[in-house]
């Protein structure tokens, strides 16, 4: 009976010990995973602070770059108005007079009534085949701006003269001519401009005589 009894305590105490094994074995997975974890969220947050250092370097590159492109811009919009400035002070005022008179002329041989870019080539033909150092001076925009400023204004005006001027002269030999017929000559002067004028140009008139050019 007591080696029954013996026997009884010794297979308790092993279940005791395999139990205490196991629960000992479980914590101490349960420790190594927990380190993993930790491991694992290390290294991500580590990974995520190396990432964001960069985003933040290349960031600041950009930001550098931007600066120094509006630093490169303002300086270039500052030489570009000094240069615009400085043409119009050393342009001689007299010499765009001549030359609207003579661009003017030459562009009411061809065009009673010239668009604007119709002034803009008339005069920028007869600066490239007259004085092609003039137009060499400007560059595209400054030109433009110079153009549309110093010449643009007076030609039209200058060519609205000649036209006027034309306008009259043909009247007055049109009343001449017809006064004693009693013909509207305000209604034939209209009417023989639209048959002549192509273009602005004249046609020759059925006789194989041309119209005189008044103001030539």
């Amino acid at each position: 009976m007591a080696t029954k009894r013996g026997e009884k305590r010794r297979i308790d105490d092993n279940e005791r010990f395999s139990k205490r094994s196991t629960e000992g074995s479980e914590a101490e997975k349960r420790v190594r995973i927990s380190d993993d974890s930790v491991d694992v969220n290390k290294k991500t947050i580590e990974k995520l602070l190396r990432t964001n250092s960069q985003i933040i370097s290349k960031l600041e590159v950009l930001i550098t770059g931007q600066k120094n492109l509006e630093t490169r811009l303002s300086s270039i919009e500052k030489k570009l108005n000094d240069n615009n400035k400085n043409n119009n002070n050393t342009i001689d005022p007299e010499y765009v007079k001549e030359l609207v008179k003579k661009v003017s002329k030459i562009l009411f041989e061809n065009f009673v009534y010239p668009s604007q870019d119709e002034y803009k080539l008339a005069t920028e033909k007869y600066l490239k085949d007259e004085n092609p150092e003039f137009m060499r001076q400007f560059k595209k925009n400054q030109w433009i701006i110079f153009f549309e400023k110093k010449i643009a204004p007076t030609l039209v005006q200058q060519h609205r003269s000649i036209r006027g001027t034309f306008t009259s002269r043909v009247k007055d030999v049109m009343y001449s001519v017809f006064e004693a017929t009693g013909i509207n000559y305000r209604l034939l002067t209209l009417r023989l401009v639209r048959q002549r004028f192509r273009n602005g140009r004249y046609n020759e008139v059925e006789d194989n005589q041309q119209l005189t050019k008044v103001g030539k």
